[in-house]
């Protein structure tokens, strides 16, 4: 019984985003709090438990779906349970209520939080005006309904990237040429709803990964990430140059000039829209987060 509250456990912190690594290390610590000897390989989706039986199949774990609220909630009770501040079974009981407990947003209010961001990063990083973010607020919807379906459909969830990315790209293709030709900017419209696709975070986990030691989880992270920017530089390209009658053209690219006190105004929706797709919960470590992306986003 001990030993599957360690596999629940291990596989519950890879699984909404641990880094490896540290994984390896908390195994470790919360074996011998509980007097089990063992040893852990953990890569991106498998777990090798050196006390499990040798004719059961290594923990194969289900899809990775980032969920920081419920890793930091993992990440204390194996601390807890490493420095013996609870009982087995409270600890137990403890992890069957974060896998048990229902997601801290809706639906609805995640598909408005992609509304939020398509706008916000399309304004606010590419250049765009107030017409190409109430356009990206649009395809950004269309992205939130991909990206909630890619959770419930492994097959959908391979090329999501690729079928919003092409999307994108074609839809503000042909509204920045047959519609709205004066007050738009292609590029901005196209990029700013798929910034939450954007592999940062497993590129830079990767880069630790490997830094830390971890050479083949960190590297399989970087490949997948590299794929994924991949995916959708294809889709972004294939979803552009489709339409061969209208070339681009260097006067695509778009910018703007704004004020430090205009960029905040958009960074704080974007900012808190990510935390929420990032499923953050409400608490002091949303403000936390969102005080340091600020810091980091002036700062470069």
């Amino acid at each position: 019984e001990r030993r599957e509250f360690v596999v629940a456990l291990m596989a519950s912190l890879l699984k909404f985003g641990a880094a490896t690594h540290l994984v390896e290390n908390l195994m470790v610590s919360v074996a011998e709090a509980l007097h089990i000897h063992s040893q852990c390989s953990a890569f991106p989706k498998m777990l090798f438990l050196t006390f499990r039986s040798p004719d059961r199949d290594p923990s194969k774990l289900q899809s990775r779906v980032l969920n920081l609220g419920k890793l930091d909630s993992c990440d204390r009770l194996a601390s807890h349970v490493a420095a013996k501040q609870v009982t087995f079974e409270e600890a137990k009981g403890e992890l069957n209520r974060i896998l048990m407990e229902e997601p801290e947003y809706h639906w609805a209010v995640r598909l408005f939080m992609f509304v939020i961001l398509g706008s916000m990063a399309t304004t606010l990083f590419y250049g765009g005006n107030e017409v190409d973010g109430s356009l990206a607020a649009v395809l950004g919807l269309m992205v939130g309904l991909f990206d909630i379906y890619a959770a419930v459909d492994d097959t959908f969830s391979r090329v999501c990237g690729f079928v919003s990315a092409f999307l994108c790209a074609f839809i503000s293709r042909l509204v920045h040429t047959y519609i709205l030709p004066d007050s738009t900017c292609y590029f901005s419209i196209a990029l700013g709803p798929i910034v939450y696709l954007l592999p940062g975070l497993s590129a830079t986990v990767g880069v630790m990964e490997v830094a830390s030691g971890s050479v083949m989880s960190g590297t399989s992270r970087i490949f997948a990430a590299l794929i994924s920017f991949l995916q959708l530089g294809f889709g972004l390209v294939v979803g552009s140059r489709i339409a061969v009658w209208d070339p681009i053209h260097e006067s695509d690219w778009c910018s703007s000039d704004r004020t430090h006190l205009e960029k905040l105004v958009l960074l704080l929706p974007a900012i808190f829209a990510l935390g929420v797709l990032n499923k953050i919960p409400p608490t002091r470590h949303f403000l936390a987060a969102m005080a340091s992306a600020c810091v980091g986003f002036f700062v470069s």
